[in-house]
């Protein structure tokens, strides 16, 4: 979980943000990883007006 601020001198933002996140890498063969991961963003904007978002992403890394 992690928790953020926006600054104090940004119009209509509410502090703070909260954000949970979950990934976990898995090994395709020695040399590709991949690591799907998946975000829930608790008020992305930081007002009222977008309550929360899911993300989702996926990281592949390759080792030569």
């Amino acid at each position: 979980m992690i928790s953020g601020a926006f600054s104090r001198y940004l119009r209509g933002a509410h502090p703070p943000r909260r954000l949970i996140e979950a990934n976990y890498q898995v090994m395709v063969t020695p040399w590709l990883s991949g690591t799907p991961g998946v975000q829930y963003v608790i008020k992305p904007s930081g007002n009222s007006g977008i309550k929360s978002a899911v993300v989702l992403g996926l990281q592949l890394a390759v080792t030569f």
